[in-house]
């Protein structure tokens, strides 16, 4: 679904300010990634108009987590390359607006990475703690027109066929940023262990990760 504009439309200099905020946030962050400078609205409308996924990160400057993102996936070339094919949002948590966007994309903590399609839906939430090669061959998955990680949760527990693709952004969705929105907390259980064992033989060293959501 995608995500509803916030009700507050911001005056001209408001959103000069935010646009100031912005380029104040995005200064310390790898070059060779052209972040977008700007409040999130404008961010999807410029996705819809160049008909380009939105891709949002929710960092902050004094968190561990986000600088070994920066270090290890946004300063390699594998990803700056394919920063060109979206539309790179970059969320300072410290900023006054960010609890209110928080809250409208349910984030619950540092660092969030998320891929939304250009009509603002949600496809999928991109893992932290992989490689880089690892973490561009997802992006590449979610990048190719995939389906919405929501989706393919309802498919593969009701008896859908998947590709595999399809079990590579269940297997790699990061589960610890989603705040049960996908799968709720009391269904945790009996979800993972069912996508667990419903996992290609090929695949399972990648859907391992989903047997160790389960146990």
């Amino acid at each position: 679904q995608a995500p509803a504009p916030t009700t507050d439309v911001p005056s001209g200099s408001d959103r000069s300010a935010i646009a100031s905020a912005a380029d104040a946030a995005i200064a310390h962050l790898p070059p060779g990634i052209d972040w977008f400078a700007g409040d999130v609205d404008a961010a999807f409308e410029a996705a819809r108009a160049a008909d380009k996924p939105l891709f949002l990160f929710w960092g902050a400057e004094w968190c561990p987590p986000c600088a070994q993102i920066k270090a290890t996936i946004f300063s390699r070339r594998e990803f700056q390359e394919r920063s060109r094919l979206f539309v790179p949002v970059y969320l300072d948590g410290d900023t006054p607006s960010a609890q209110k966007q928080g809250e409208r994309f349910g984030i619950v903590g540092y660092p969030t990475m998320i891929l939304f399609r250009p009509d603002g839906t949600e496809i999928t939430r991109l893992p932290g703690g992989v490689d880089v090669m690892r973490y561009a061959t997802i992006l590449d998955v979610a990048l190719a027109d995939a389906r919405p990680v929501a989706e393919l949760v309802q498919a593969a527990t009701s008896g859908g066929a998947l590709t595999s693709n399809d079990w590579r952004l269940l297997a790699y969705y990061s589960w610890a940023s989603d705040n049960d929105r996908i799968v709720p907390k009391a269904a945790k259980t009996a979800t993972f262990r069912q996508l667990a064992s419903s996992c290609p033989t090929e695949l399972r060293p990648d859907c391992a990760r989903l047997w160790f959501e389960y146990l």
